[in-house]
């Protein structure tokens, strides 16, 4: 799966993704200071689901210097199913 940072600033440059390894690891280098929300990717499609507990819902907020670990996001495969199933 790929994560997809995306600001939620529009004076704020797009970070790179990061693709998760075989443990759904991943990790981002983003611009700071920003609020960014986090996309969950398979292949070329990100999906939003309704689900309140989405990934896309969540904010992550960054200040110069600032290291953030441990921050989990979890994958809801059944409405993210749905939803691509319909594409």
């Amino acid at each position: 799966m790929r994560v997809d940072p995306i600001p939620l600033t529009r004076d704020v440059l797009y970070s790179p993704s990061a693709t998760t390894d075989a443990e759904g690891r991943f990790e981002l280098t983003l611009f700071a200071p920003a609020s960014y929300t986090l996309l969950l990717c398979k292949g070329e499609i990100c999906v939003i689901t309704p689900d309140p507990r989405d990934v896309s819902r969540m904010s992550v907020t960054v200040y110069p210097g600032e290291r953030q670990d441990g921050i989990e996001l979890r994958f809801f495969p059944e409405p993210w199913d749905d939803i691509v199933k319909d594409e």
